[in-house]
């Protein structure tokens, strides 16, 4: 005849301690995250101050600061107006409209600027 044996583990208090130590390090690592973007969005400052001159403030205005998108998500952005310094102009894309929409366009003797 086979006898039983049987073991009954409360593991309760285990997972409550480890769960506490799991809360403690993703809130650390939350924390860390956004001064991490922090520094990321003034390093971008920093970096867009040396190196855009004209079009320095517009780029720094539409820069969009460390934003919490969902909890340890941080976004550093930049607004659509200031797109085309960061991506460039696309290939086809022609001066030459806007300026002869200026005031300052000369028109020939012919009448066509």
């Amino acid at each position: 005849m086979a006898d039983t044996f049987t073991i009954s583990l409360d593991l309760s208090s285990l997972i409550s301690q480890h769960q506490e130590l799991a809360d403690k390090i993703e809130e650390s690592a939350n924390e860390m995250m956004q001064k991490l973007s922090i520094q990321a969005h003034a390093h971008i400052v920093e970096f867009a101050s040396e190196k855009l001159h004209t079009r320095r403030d517009m780029f720094i205005n539409n820069l969009k600061g460390p934003e919490e998108t969902e909890k340890g998500t941080w976004v550093v952005s930049l607004g659509k107006e200031a797109h085309w310094i960061e991506d460039g102009l696309e290939s086809n894309f022609s001066l030459l409209e806007k300026f002869l929409a200026s005031p300052k366009a000369k028109t020939s003797k012919w009448g066509n600027k």
